[in-house]
């Protein structure tokens, strides 16, 4: 229950189902250190010298929202945090932050083509929810585009494929 007197409208809201409508698979393997604050980071820079991207409201809102999940205490250290997703192992890990999240169903982009994300299935089995994959219009016009022998060809392919049921060549 939530701990004040709210609207009913916005109590509502905040109560419903919750749909990730627009993901990505999370990462099926261990993460080095380096390779998780890439992640974490909105620019997938490395963070300057003597910083973390660890102290920045991103990398503390994991550290509060996700150790405990992992059995720490919310803001432990990095190092600790680090440690204890190795000890688990990314199948746990996965598992685990996905069922907490507390999403019914993801949607999922599966756009970027990198065999070390979860496809929308494991996504939806690892965190016992609905998932599908999303359908990119880009993606669709580009294989369109790549199939077409003729401009109206082109036109008319274009017209129909959105209607159907889509699923990018593998």
């Amino acid at each position: 229950m939530l701990p004040v007197e709210l609207p009913v409208t916005v109590r509502d809201a905040l109560l419903a189902p919750l749909v990730d409508h627009h993901c990505h698979g999370v990462h099926r393997d261990d993460l080095s250190r380096a390779r998780f604050e890439l992640l974490i980071s909105e620019g997938g820079a490395p963070a300057p010298p003597g910083t973390t991207h660890f102290d920045t409201p991103y990398g503390m809102a994991v550290r509060r929202w996700c150790a405990p999940v992992l059995d720490l205490e919310p803001h432990a250290p990095p190092a600790v945090y680090l440690s204890r997703r190795a000890d688990l192992g990314a199948v746990e890990v996965n598992r685990r932050l996905l069922a907490a999240a507390g999403v019914v169903a993801f949607l999922v982009d599966t756009g970027i083509e990198d065999l070390d994300l979860l496809s929308a299935a494991e996504m939806g089995r690892h965190g016992g929810a609905a998932a599908d994959e999303l359908v990119r219009v880009e993606q669709i016009e580009q294989d369109v585009a790549e199939s077409a022998a003729l401009a109206v060809d082109y036109l008319d392919t274009l017209g129909r494929r959105p209607a159907s049921p889509f699923r990018p060549p593998r």
